[in-house]
């Protein structure tokens, strides 16, 4: 994947177009590859060869996810996600090759000498029974433009939010942002009016709601947060919701929720409700302590609140942290500096999977991007 990795450091929509690609050419290749072993190929070597049909895919897809990240705002909002539509189209129709399964359907799992190879033949086949591999044509073919569908409805739904930034202007100017740390409060300058913005970003709003003292601020911050990528998400949703509930019907389930859970530990929805609901009863009590204690620490804050809003629960802890323990959080910043992270992250993986990490001179599309 090294080939396809560092030239996307430096890229751009087109050069990521490009990659996915060619990922997708190397996935189908070795399915290609797959479909032509002979009946008498050993076990393992038949699960390597399925295995090897979604490397290229796995490696391309963290990547994307990544870019779109790092990078939006750009041309690439709108490339990159006809690339991810191929991608997933490619998993769709693998999902529903019926050569691909009965190849797999045809292994002994008894002679696996592997437990691992096994287990992955074992998935593989769950998952081509819930992709629909087994029903019939008609139904086949209705899953197919379903599952595209479905991929363009999440793009649309996490699009609109993410494109919907939005800003609060705090007229007191700095005044109204009393109790932000310093180095938070020096990267806000006021506008020419002496005004100050503030916006939804995580690294805006996650302090603010933190540590702001003026506590109407926080309100107003929280209600446009809440509200980003409405009113046009409302009909998104609706689809989306309407689509996976014909997706799940039609292969079987019951609802969307039987589908969702049934390759999980929990395996069903009912058993998942019951879960949550045997998690609250034995969590209920203490939760009732602990809104207690916010209520009274709301109303020492703020003389007469007796209801706790959500906009208040962050301030709330923090000031009841304090209180009770004598901490400020803004008192480890300190000792949490990105390059402590860094390194201390590296270490970690060094130590736990044999790693070597050295600093690489591959140029990245931002100067302040490091690269390793």
């Amino acid at each position: 994947m090294d080939s396809i990795v560092e030239p996307l450091l430096s890229a751009g929509p087109a050069e990521l177009k490009a990659a996915c690609a060619t990922a997708l050419s190397e996935a189908r290749a070795a399915l290609a590859r797959f479909k032509m072993l002979p009946p008498q190929t050993p076990f393992e070597t038949v699960v390597d060869a399925w295995d090897a049909i979604g490397r290229p895919i796995n490696g391309i897809a963290g990547l994307r996810v990544l870019y779109l990240q790092v990078r939006p705002g750009e041309a690439g909002d709108e490339q990159p996600a006809p690339a991810e539509q191929e991608l997933s189209r490619f998993g769709t129709e693998l999902s529903l090759d019926r050569q691909a399964w009965e190849r797999l359907v045809a292994l002994d799992l008894g002679a696996a000498a592997d437990p691992i190879a096994r287990r992955v033949v074992e998935h593989a086949l769950r998952d081509f029974r819930r992709a629909g591999v087994d029903k019939d044509s008609a139904t086949r073919e209705r899953v197919r433009p379903l599952r595209e569908e479905l991929v363009e409805i999440g793009q649309e739904f996490s699009r609109n939010i993410a494109a919907d930034r939005r800003t609060l202007r705090i007229p007191e100017g700095p005044a109204g942002l009393a109790g932000l740390p310093e180095d938070w409060i020096a990267a806000h300058r006021p506008e020419g009016d002496g005004s100050v913005t503030v916006s939804t970003d995580p690294t805006d709003y996650q302090p603010f709601m933190k540590y702001a003292r003026h506590r109407g601020h926080p309100e107003a911050l929280y209600r446009i947060y809440m509200r980003r990528g409405t009113p046009g998400n409302v009909p998104v949703l609706e689809r989306m919701i309407a689509r996976r509930h014909e997706l799940a019907t039609l292969l079987g389930f019951r609802s969307w929720a039987d589908y969702a859970t049934e390759d999980k530990m929990i395996k069903t929805a009912d058993r998942a409700a019951e879960f949550i609901g045997r998690v609250t009863d034995l969590t209920a009590r203490r939760m009732e302590r602990e809104v207690e204690e916010l209520r009274e620490q709301g109303r020492q804050e703020r003389p007469g609140a007796d209801e706790l809003r959500d906009w208040d629960r962050n301030y709330d802890m923090e000031q009841l942290r304090r209180r009770r323990y004598d901490f400020d959080g803004r008192q480890a910043r300190p000792y949490f500096a990105y390059e402590r992270v860094r390194d201390g992250v590296f270490d970690v993986a060094s130590r736990l999977y044999g790693l070597s990490i050295a600093r690489s001179r591959q140029r990245a599309w931002h100067p302040d991007v490091e690269t390793y």
